[in-house]
């Protein structure tokens, strides 16, 4: 697929004029999400974890749709705390990668722990 695509791109009536084409494979690079979560008190862990499972699937899908994003701890700290019933996130992986225009992040698995309880 490339070499068609390299040869289309380079044929005398497509290429401009002084310009050299290069068609780059896409490159996955694999990552995973560890964290765990303290709750608020009076949290439904089973809705929760629910909730987790949903946002981190939509999080997989935008990671996976465009090349070259970033994997941003923040990011994914900001997706988990939003969720209701959550008092804190606790990520330890992964962390903050720079991708190429030719990358694309996959998220192969998430390992989310409910660990704890919160009054405030």
């Amino acid at each position: 697929m490339i070499q068609i695509i390299t040869d289309y791109l380079s044929a005398d009536k497509v290429r401009p004029l002084t310009d050299r084409v290069v068609v780059h494979a896409p490159e996955k690079i694999d990552f995973t999400i560890v964290a765990n979560l303290t709750l608020y008190l009076d949290a439904d862990a089973d809705a929760v974890q629910k909730l987790v499972n949903e946002r981190l699937n939509e999080y997989k899908e935008e990671m996976s749709s465009k090349l070259g994003k970033d994997i941003v701890p923040t990011q994914i700290i900001a997706i988990l705390n939003s969720i209701y019933g959550v008092y804190k996130v606790e990520l330890l992986s992964p962390a903050y990668q720079v991708l190429s225009n030719n990358q694309w992040a996959n998220l192969q698995s998430f390992n989310i722990t409910i660990g704890g309880r919160a009054n405030e």
